[in-house]
């Protein structure tokens, strides 16, 4: 709905950002809800899912679920080879299957949300890190945040970790779309987007306890100045223990846990890009006795789900999400992430104590 209908719009010389009641009336009865607000994307998004609009609704939307599905098989793919591929241990494959079932899954498919395809390009930009592809890295983060003004987090690691060109391909192709975007619907238009219609649907949506953003959960404890407080806290401790890891992996993954949670509005299936981080988890072999009663009740949320009881229970649309998160970052912390280089300098030290034990016996 929030991409065929201001499409249509767009083809057919109107307002995108008319409330989607009305574009519904007057495009597209069947994509009609009871939101009362415009969409929430801005112009590029638009622009670059239009082509939808062109189609018949439910071939639309059958098409986008297709592909936003296939994005999240090709991440599960690409976290499975990363992990060893027919070699993976097992409780990385447990995770990989076990996350198919998970309602975040089925709810970013069911409302027509594109997490996936955006877990996918995080997912890509990091292998890219990996390969020292700074400048692709930098574009598939810029796509990401052009899209969804999502994974900024992210950027910052990068700036502080002194990886300049991704940084600067990222923020270019961001400015580069919203250029476009002025190109094709016009200076007034993109303004409107930016100074009215997203903090308007960002007001409306701060108090929704389904909203578990540290934004969204600091207005609603403390108002305005805990909302502003509680994600610069969030940043802060989730680059000190990303700055302090020995691994670009796990600081990686760290920061794209914290985007969920530093998102200024976080829903439900934001926690499709969990995954790279449970993956990561599952295939820790140095977990303590403490932590294994964390480590459980992330499988149990992974599992069961707590989203059917949000609605009759508002305390689970917030915190459940919310500390899902936070335990997941914590069970990420670099104090015990034993990455593999670690594991390969730990096994080199020991064969040489074995074989210095065996010297002096000789």
């Amino acid at each position: 709905m929030a991409y065929y209908l201001p499409g249509r719009a767009l083809f057919s010389g109107g307002k995108i950002y008319d409330p989607l009641p009305i574009l519904a009336d007057r495009y597209e009865s069947r994509a009609a809800h009871h939101f009362e607000h415009p969409t929430p994307y801005p112009p590029i998004a638009i622009i670059f899912l239009s082509p939808l609009s062109l189609l018949r609704y439910e071939y639309a939307v059958s098409i986008w679920s297709l592909f936003e599905f296939s994005s999240f098989v090709i991440t599960s793919l690409l976290l499975l080879r990363h992990f060893g591929g027919r070699k993976a241990s097992t409780p990385v494959i447990l995770t990989l299957l076990l996350v198919i079932p998970w309602r975040p899954i089925f709810t970013d498919l069911y409302v027509g949300q594109m997490m996936m395809f955006l877990g996918l390009l995080l997912i890509l930009a990091w292998l890219a890190l990996r390969s020292d592809r700074e400048l692709v890295a930098g574009l598939l983060l810029g796509i990401v945040l052009a899209l969804k003004f999502y994974g900024w987090p992210i950027l910052v690691l990068l700036l502080l970790t002194k990886r300049f060109t991704a940084v600067a391909a990222a923020l270019s192709l961001f400015v580069a779309a919203n250029l476009v975007g002025v190109a094709v619907v016009g200076l007034p238009t993109t303004i409107e987007y930016y100074s009215t219609i997203s903090p308007a649907i960002s007001s409306i949506y701060r108090e929704d306890p389904f909203n578990f953003s540290l934004s969204g959960v600091g207005f609603r404890l403390g108002g305005t100045w805990l909302a502003l407080v509680l994600p610069l806290f969030g940043l802060a401790g989730s680059l000190a223990l990303a700055l302090r890891s020995s691994s670009r992996d796990s600081a990686y993954v760290i920061m794209l846990t914290a985007s969920i949670i530093l998102a200024p509005i976080a829903w439900f299936h934001y926690l499709v890009t969990l995954v790279p981080a449970l993956c990561f988890i599952a295939a820790r072999t140095n977990i303590q006795k403490k932590e294994l009663i964390v480590a459980t009740l992330i499988i149990v949320a992974v599992i069961f789900g707590f989203e059917s009881y949000a609605h009759q229970y508002s305390a689970f649309a917030t915190w459940p999400p919310l500390a899902l998160v936070l335990g997941t970052i914590w069970m990420l912390r670099p104090s015990v992430f034993v990455t593999e280089n670690e594991i390969s300098q730990n096994q080199t030290a020991f064969h040489q104590r074995l074989l210095n034990t065996r010297a002096i016996s000789s």
